[in-house]
């Protein structure tokens, strides 16, 4: 077992993620370029947004937007490992789990 905190992606991770140099911002369409986290699934991010207080947000898709924080979406929650954590082996999915040591 590994003990940590169990958390949400913050914009920022998204944001640097994407690969394009024009990827500045979060209207910045760029940022779904090359951005391995931008897929078909709809999930919910840490921040919410300093403009509106009652939205977060969230990827649609290969996007980014904004939306009320009473809307629906998925969570992928993260965990932050530490720098001595190597990957013994496993591909991530149900069947084959990464093992970790």
């Amino acid at each position: 077992t590994y003990e940590t905190k169990i958390g949400l992606l913050p914009v920022y991770d998204f944001l640097n993620a994407s690969i394009d140099p024009n990827c500045t911002t979060t209207i910045s369409a760029s940022c779904q370029n090359y951005n391995y986290l931008a897929n078909d699934t709809r999930y919910w991010l840490a921040n919410g947004c300093s403009d509106n207080t009652d939205e977060v947000y969230l990827v649609l898709g290969n996007s980014l937007d904004s939306t009320k924080a009473s809307s629906n979406a998925s969570i992928r929650p993260i965990i932050q490992l530490s720098e001595k954590v190597m990957l013994e082996k496993g591909k991530g999915t149900i069947n084959n789990p990464y093992i970790i040591r």
